[in-house]
């Protein structure tokens, strides 16, 4: 197992700033940089989509 060593950091970390800030809102850029996102946003959504048509069935059967 290699030993990695861990050196501190010099500079505007070590005199307290922050690093810039990182824009985390979803975009449609974000989604088209890697080919296979698009893809498990597509499942994310029609498993989304049959969860409450399914749970829509169950409620409808329970109440008659």
């Amino acid at each position: 197992m290699k030993t990695v060593p861990i050196r501190a950091v010099r500079g505007d970390a070590a005199a307290g700033a922050l690093p810039p800030a990182v824009d985390t809102r979803a975009s449609l850029r974000w989604l088209l940089a890697a080919p296979h996102r698009l893809g498990f946003f597509a499942a994310a959504c029609m498993l989304a989509a049959s969860a409450l048509w399914w749970s829509a069935v169950l409620l409808l059967r329970a109440t008659g």
